[in-house]
């Protein structure tokens, strides 16, 4: 037998993390590897994705010269190693990532899988199996990669809510246990299934869950009697116009238009790896010689932009439809209105204006901007932003988030060690969902109908304040990789 495995939101600056001529090369303290559980049917091939954490549990850049082994538990398997392209950009991968292929003619059964790296290993399991009782089928699975649902229902006597239930990750059915009613609660009185693709739009269904075996379809052809759900779309397009200052110094040898497109790519990479389900799409990238932009003490000096940037951007660029990235000389002087803790710094890398009749207007000063910051400020547009207060959408003081690697982090270089570049399936959902999001309405692309699958409301919510609440949306924290425990601040907030 062979198996082949094949807010108005600003970003502080703050002083640097790292000096990068003084960097020294960092020290392996463990290894993760997901899904740490997945189904799959015989025939099918699965995707495992590897990471490294230093001593202190920062996440590891993707070196080669730190490449994980991968090896079989299950005896009397041979191994072979096939790199993986990326999914969506051709930037470095946030893991190492090996493919399985499993046999059309291996039965039900358990395969052990390993990776190591300087004497830390971790396993995942491949579980081979018929689906047996509720089930939850899709046919989406982009380079093998697993698609991830979230259950919530009454498993037994309990309720299990997104805050209970483990993602659980399959490649074409998975086995989600015995849902017999929905939980009654005030927000959720019905069951739900949220999945999660790395290159299809989230996909959500409300389900009346049986005592009788349920299916909660996500794939094209659905049968009779099964609890139907259109397949997954293709992802949501979130179009914009880029801006960028003509002279500026680059890092890229295209100039400042082959710079800031990188950057779009690297949103897109980390979206896709993230499962976001969004698709950044660059209408134009318009040079100009960009001034720098004054933010004031006025909580409203957003509205009074395109004033400052006129008559370089003209009034017609700006409308109620349209997302702006303007790439500024600089911003100085920091806004009242921001509630995160600054100390003895001026002015912001970027700071993403809430929506108005300008339409989302993102500021990113060109000379101090991570590789990241793109991605980020185009996160907080996506409601990634109040509430919960104080954070605006920053994750540093939120429990259940290391302090390196989540893309809503803040003053954290992801030039140098820590690439921060991933979203939790908790703040995906939120930017899917939430009303403040720039996908829903008043402006909603095509095929976006989320929002009101989600809370059965007439409306879009507003994710709750609390980030820990499973009602009506996920906790932030919720994620396939495993959950950082070890920091749980009090955390107060306001609706």
């Amino acid at each position: 037998m062979t198996l082949l495995i094949a807010s108005a939101l600003g970003c502080p600056m703050g002083p640097p993390d790292h000096e990068e001529e003084s960097v020294e090369p960092p020290v392996v303290g463990g290894i993760e590897v997901v899904p740490s559980v997945v189904f799959a049917a015989p025939g099918a091939k699965v995707a495992l994705r590897a990471r490294l954490r230093t001593t202190t549990g920062d996440i590891m850049p993707p070196l080669s010269s730190y490449a994980p082994a991968w090896s079989w538990v299950t005896s009397a398997v041979n191994v072979s190693i096939v790199n993986l392209a990326s999914l969506t950009a051709p930037v470095p991968s946030p893991a190492y990532t090996t493919e399985v292929l499993v046999p059309p003619s291996m039965g039900a059964t358990d395969l052990a899988v390993e990776a190591t790296f300087a004497g830390h290993s971790e396993q995942a399991t491949i579980m081979i199996r018929e689906a047996i009782g509720d089930q939850v089928v899709s046919e989406v699975a982009s380079n093998a990669y697993p698609v991830i649902a979230l259950i919530h229902g009454m498993l037994g006597a309990s309720c299990v809510e997104y805050s209970d239930e483990k993602p659980v990750a399959f490649v074409g059915t998975a086995s989600v246990g015995d849902f017999s009613a929905a939980c009654s609660d005030l927000f959720n009185p019905w069951g739900r299934v949220a999945l999660f693709a790395p290159d299809r739009r989230m996909g959500f269904a409300r389900t009346d869950w049986s005592p009788a075996s349920d299916v909660v379809n996500f794939a094209t052809g659905a049968v009779p009697g099964q609890l139907v759900q259109q397949a997954l779309g293709i992802p949501i397009e979130v179009h914009l116009t880029m801006w960028v200052p003509t002279g500026a110094a680059t890092t890229d040898a295209g100039g400042p238009q082959a710079e800031a497109l990188a950057e779009a790519d690297r949103a897109n990479y980390i979206y896709g790896t993230s499962y976001a389900g969004f698709k950044i799409v660059v209408d134009e990238v318009k040079p100009r010689s960009l001034p720098s932009v004054l933010v004031g003490p006025d909580p409203n000096w957003c509205a009074g932009v395109p004033a400052q940037l006129d008559p370089e951007i003209p009034s017609s660029a700006f409308g109620p439809d349209k997302v702006n990235v303007i790439y500024v000389d600089a911003l100085v002087d920091q806004p009242l209105a921001d509630t995160y803790p600054v100390v003895s710094y001026a002015g912001y890398r970027g700071y993403s204006c809430p929506a108005s009749t300008h339409g989302v207007i993102i500021l990113i000063e060109w000379a101090s901007k991570f590789p990241n910051t793109l991605a980020h400020e185009l996160a907080h547009a996506m409601a990634l932003r109040k509430p919960p207060l104080p954070h605006d959408g920053h994750t540093a003081d939120i429990g259940g988030f290391h302090l390196s690697d989540n893309l809503m982090l803040t003053s954290v270089d992801d030039q140098v060690l820590i690439a921060r570049g991933h979203l939790s399936l908790g703040q995906v959902f939120r930017m899917n969902v939430d009303a403040t999001s720039w996908i829903n309405p008043p402006v909603r692309p095509p095929g976006a109908p989320i929002a009101q699958l989600a809370t059965g409301q007439d409306a879009p919510p507003v994710c709750q304040c609390d980030p820990y609440s499973a009602k009506p949306c996920p906790p932030l924290y919720v994620d396939i990789w495993p959950w950082n425990t070890s920091f749980w601040p009090s955390v107060g907030c306001s609706p």
